[in-house]
């Protein structure tokens, strides 16, 4: 579990010492590191007082663990290349690859799907962010 030790963020030896990949090798997440990062941004949230958002990042969680345990849906058939290669580029950290293919395979069909898609977003962009971690 990450340590919040004089407001850094300690982790363990394991993750501290992993080896980082070579640029563009796909590097995949254990479970394991998941969850330790989970940890890690659950206590700075915890620490800082942003009840909210961690309470939010638990709902988003709960809803992603729901979500990916059902089969996937595909606009129309002729788009599932395309999410394939949208998955495929999120999966292996090439971000403006990804959100390139975000642009032209994601559509905004309402103001309500406009403001999850814009969460979304937000998300990913985190994601990518920590994703070299």
């Amino acid at each position: 579990m990450p340590k919040l030790c004089g407001g850094k963020i300690s982790l363990s030896a394991r993750a501290a010492t992993a080896p980082s990949p070579a640029a563009g090798t796909p590097r995949s997440v254990s479970s394991e590191d998941t969850k330790e990062l989970f940890g890690a941004v659950s206590e700075f949230l915890k620490f800082h007082g942003f009840q909210r958002t961690l309470e939010n990042l638990d709902s988003e969680r709960q809803f992603r663990k729901e979500s990916t345990s059902s089969s996937a849906v595909y606009g129309d058939a002729g788009n599932k290349g395309g999410y394939e290669k949208l998955l495929d580029r999120f999966n292996i950290g090439r971000r403006d690859e990804f959100f390139s293919l975000w642009t032209k395979y994601v559509q905004v069909s309402s103001e309500d799907v406009e403001l999850d898609l814009a969460k979304l977003e937000f998300y990913l962009q985190i994601y990518f962010a920590v994703f070299p971690l």
